[in-house]
């Protein structure tokens, strides 16, 4: 395979009604990938801003690389982040609960690929924050609340693509 390199850029913004008042969101990110017959390096940022009371802003990206030791063996690694900042809330509030405004995420794993467009996966993922891993939406605030929350998760992956 001739090593390829794709890289963009997108952007949009637009209005949703919340509570009967047009929010504006804008977002602006930027892509890229390179391929070859052993290595895939992808990376993408992307950075929003939502005008409303608040004025909230998020920056999060990701990079991922992998690397074929053999034709059917693979490994990979991979480094995500989201950070939303909210400069109109109570600082109180956000000190409190800021480990709902992140999310940092380190992965490993193993690929074994039986044909070109079928592959068995399997990852190990370190995640601190609660953006995305977060308790059930009734124990939430009580666990925000009494310092309860548990601000790092363990998860381990398995999974099959196929593709045609």
């Amino acid at each position: 395979m001739k090593p390829v390199i794709v890289y963009g850029a997108s952007g949009y913004t637009g209005t949703r009604p919340v509570s009967g008042v047009d929010i504006r969101r804008s977002v602006v990110g930027g892509q890229t990938e390179f391929l070859s017959d052993r290595w895939s390096l992808r990376g993408e940022y992307a950075h929003t801003h939502e005008a409303d009371v608040l004025e909230r802003t998020s920056n999060g990206g990701y990079a991922e690389g992998a690397y074929r030791l053999t034709r059917l063996v693979q490994v990979a690694g991979m480094y995500n982040s989201l950070r939303t900042e909210i400069p109109g809330a109570n600082p109180a509030n956000v000190a409190r609960a800021r480990s709902l405004l992140e999310h940092e995420e380190w992965g490993g794993g193993l690929n074994l690929w039986f044909a070109p467009n079928f592959v068995l996966k399997s990852s190990y993922h370190v995640v601190t924050g609660n953006r995305f891993a977060s308790p059930e939406q009734p124990t939430i605030r009580a666990a925000v609340a009494n310092g309860a929350i548990i601000e790092r998760t363990n998860v381990v992956l398995f999974g099959a693509q196929m593709s045609f």
